[in-house]
């Protein structure tokens, strides 16, 4: 029966080695080129904007909305406001740079839910967007949850 020593029950830890001293270090690895900075730049704020994201939409469930209704509500109450007409799909998908069918799928939501009140204009060619007075409130609520999200995630 062979008898464990003490050398051989480190319970997971590596005790010295005399042998140590002959493995070579590791790799010293080459400072990162600039293509790698900028991208791993890129991609670091690619992470902070979806720890943002789902910190927002968690604090938006009161409210009644995903993080991506609010952005398309507000996209299109910044739209009224600054021309003071309906905002149409294609404005809002401009607005935001998404696709026109996202943006589509998330106003019948909002209109379902009475956050906006939308038809088609006079020729039938595209959905005329106006906020109804509860997706008025929702978007100023929201503001008030989502700045201080967006200010921690800012660092400011």
């Amino acid at each position: 029966m062979e008898v464990a020593t003490a050398r051989g029950m480190t319970g997971g830890r590596r005790n010295f080695d005399e042998d140590d001293w002959r493995r070579p270090p590791p790799p010293v690895l080459p400072a990162a080129t600039l293509d790698e900075q900028v991208t791993g730049r890129a991609l670091g704020i690619i992470k902070s904007a979806m720890k943002f994201r789902r910190t927002a939409n968690v604090a938006l469930r009161p409210v009644g909305i995903s993080f991506a209704e609010w952005r398309v509500l507000e996209a299109a109450w910044r739209i009224i406001r600054r021309t003071g007409e309906p905002a149409s799909h294609l404005d809002v998908s401009r607005e935001l740079d998404l696709d026109e069918g996202c943006v589509s799928r998330l106003m019948h939501a909002l209109s379902w839910r009475s956050f906006v009140s939308h038809d088609l204009d006079a020729f039938c060619l595209s959905y005329r967007v106006r906020l109804t007075k509860s997706g008025g409130e929702a978007v100023l609520t929201a503001y008030a949850i989502v700045a201080p999200i967006a200010a921690r995630t800012l660092g400011g």
